[in-house]
């Protein structure tokens, strides 16, 4: 896509197969697949994130929750951040 609308590609499969690295654990999650509207195919690409739930309730500010929780999954999964075991340290409690 440019400023003057879509325009063709020669090669689309480099397009998508470029920024791919083959057995590598970014691949976890995605597939690519191609759609045929009459002689016209369409290459798309399908992101899927699978992150052990948890119950927690977490409060954010500024953002949406579903995307905190989004941004928090990604950073769990690729990272390897353990940030279930932090907790805010705005407590009003004498303990703290």
């Amino acid at each position: 896509m440019s400023q003057s609308g879509l325009q063709s590609v020669s090669n689309p499969s480099e397009i998508f197969l470029s920024e791919q690295y083959l057995g590598s654990e970014v691949l976890v999650g995605l597939a690519v697949a191609v759609i045929m509207d009459g002689s016209r195919s369409f290459l798309i690409e399908i992101q899927a994130l699978c992150a052990t739930g948890s119950s927690v309730s977490r409060h954010v500010n500024r953002i949406q929750a579903s995307r905190a929780d989004m941004i928090i999954s990604v950073l769990k999964k690729q990272a390897g951040l353990m940030l279930q075991d932090n907790f805010s340290s705005n407590f009003r409690d004498s303990k703290w």
